[in-house]
């Protein structure tokens, strides 16, 4: 029984950190306040040196707007399209930009499983 014990705790152990989210960030930053700036001048969202951005979503939600918030437009690769920039233009301070469901893969060696990532959060503020 002991054994048998021990041998589950570390294959959840081992599990567990091969289901560990790696971390993301767009522009240098994980999440927290963004300028409009920094979210125009950079467009290639990243997971570090040994990951590769496959695909993820975008939400935005528009301060002080009473329509509905543009959720979940999936994007393939790891740049954010001229469409959604010219979405993200016309943002006002305070709103907010989601990056979610990103999904990365290994740039070198055979494990071709995709990796999920952390999401990450923006709220527009001046400079």
């Amino acid at each position: 029984m002991k054994k048998a014990l021990l041998t589950f705790s570390i294959c959840f152990l081992f599990g567990a950190f091969a289901l560990q989210a790696q971390q993301a960030s767009y522009a240098g930053k994980k999440s927290g306040n963004i300028t409009k700036q920094e979210l125009l001048s950079d467009s290639v969202l990243s997971m570090g040196e040994a990951y590769e951005v496959i695909s993820f979503t975008v939400s935005l939600i528009k301060r002080g707007s009473s329509s509905p918030p543009t959720l979940d437009i999936p994007v393939e690769g790891n740049k954010v399209p001229e469409k959604i920039r010219s979405m993200i233009k016309d943002l006002p301070t305070g709103s907010k930009v989601y990056f979610e469901h990103i999904k990365g893969k290994l740039i070198k060696g055979s494990d071709n499983a995709p990796r999920l990532a952390e999401a990450l959060s923006f709220t527009i503020v001046d400079k």
